[in-house]
């Protein structure tokens, strides 16, 4: 971010102590940088020293050589330290607020952050400057409740005031907070979704526009980072972190302790990114086992199929052998009933009669053998046939 230096020598920035003293000095160089017509209050420029100011100002709180600034901010608010600034009582007070809950929220005081929008909230209605108070008190706590509230405020200014960046990273931030912590949306606003892709959505426009500034704090940057990180877009988060660190100007008192945060949040996402990516591959190889286990199943189970058609394939083949031994051993039985009448029986009706018999009687125990060997490979009614034409030859023979 490129630095005004016509504030930055502002006797507050130089001495680096956060002397709560030298705080209206500051904001009268901001006041003469907005009469310009180059910046407004809403500029990123703007907030972004208002920040500075509660950043430093948390290297003087509970000093015991100088002012504390939770001291001396209240009595100004409750107009005991006079403004000595261009602003407008009402403006330099609202600011002051901001500056005051700001600072609260960095000693991690969210209750004394929400004593005081309580105690002003209703003089400074509908002010920017309030909701961005309201916004960073309560979405600090990490308490589900406080984080709705948060969301609903910021869903409200960014409507009503567009124009202020920081409203928009605000409500990006947010949202962003929210998902990371796997909260959903639990109240009664309709226009603000619960759905985690539109929300999602709604923070990456947010943030876009607020990037999209000629000049803006790099701590934009690390939001704008967060959002892509939930995109799953690593490459271009880590992209957003790094340039936030090159671009952390040195003089801020805070610069070792914020380039060693934005560092964390750097590896935070490279970690996350190596995560996603093995369990992505990992989600793969399940994928490939389970295709494995389900061809090894199909394989085993057309090995069974094939083990009983061979197994039912012997068994026919088997019966198969026994049926045409039976046959041959019927041929054998004849020729040799056939030889034995021809040697003995002279008659040769008798003689007949007898072979039709035997024939007979060696054709109905052939079929009766074919039926208890159940064979397959002719059908029942076939036997049946056999059997039948062996007692029909038997019948015949007695009508000789």
């Amino acid at each position: 971010m490129e630095l005004l230096g016509y504030v930055e020598s502002a006797t507050f920035f130089l001495n680096k102590g956060g002397n709560p003293r030298d705080y209206q000095h500051a904001l009268g160089r901001l006041h003469t940088a907005t009469t310009s017509d180059l910046y407004t209050d809403s500029s990123p420029e703007f907030t972004y020293y208002m920040d500075r100011i509660s950043e430093d100002m948390l290297i003087s709180t509970g000093s015991s050589f100088g002012p504390d600034p939770l001291e001396q901010l209240p009595k100004m608010l409750e107009g005991e330290i006079e403004n000595t600034t261009e602003f407008s009582d009402e403006d330099f007070c609202l600011y002051t607020l901001y500056i005051l809950c700001s600072l609260y929220t960095r000693l991690y005081d969210y209750e004394e952050g929400k004593a005081l929008l309580d105690e002003y909230s209703e003089e400074f209605e509908n002010k920017p400057y309030l909701g961005m108070a309201e916004i960073i008190v309560f979405e600090g706590t990490g308490d589900p409740q406080d984080l709705d509230h948060a969301l609903e405020v910021a869903w409200e200014y960014h409507s009503d005031y567009s124009r202020y960046s920081k409203l928009r990273i605000l409500l990006a931030k947010v949202i962003v907070s929210a998902i990371e912590q796997g909260h959903t949306y639990q109240g009664d606003k309709d226009e603000i979704p619960s759905d985690k892709e539109e929300l999602l959505n709604k923070a990456n426009e947010g943030a876009s526009l607020a990037v999209a500034e000629e000049n803006y704090p790099p701590e934009y940057d690390i939001v704008k980072a967060r959002v892509e990180a939930l995109l799953e877009n690593f490459d271009a988060a880590k992209e957003r972190i790094t340039k936030a660190i090159g671009e952390l100007s040195r003089k801020r008192t805070r610069y070792t302790e914020l380039r060693s945060e934005f560092g964390r949040e750097l590896t935070r996402i490279t970690v996350e990114q190596q995560q996603r990516e093995l369990s992505k591959k990992t989600s793969k190889i399940d994928s490939n086992v389970e295709d494995i286990q389900g061809d090894i199943t199909e394989a085993e189970s057309s090995i069974a199929e094939f083990k009983d058609d061979l197994e039912d394939t012997t068994a026919d083949f088997r019966r198969s052998v026994l049926e045409f031994l039976g046959f041959f051993s019927a041929i054998i039985a004849a020729v040799v009933i056939t030889g034995q009448i021809a040697l003995n029986v002279s008659n040769v009706n008798d003689a007949v009669r007898l072979m039709m018999v035997s024939y007979g009687g060696l054709l109905f125990a052939f079929g009766g053998f074919s039926i208890l060997l159940a064979s397959e490979a002719r059908s029942y009614w076939s036997r049946v046939a056999v059997m039948g034409s062996g007692l029909l030859v038997i019948g015949l023979s007695f009508c000789i």
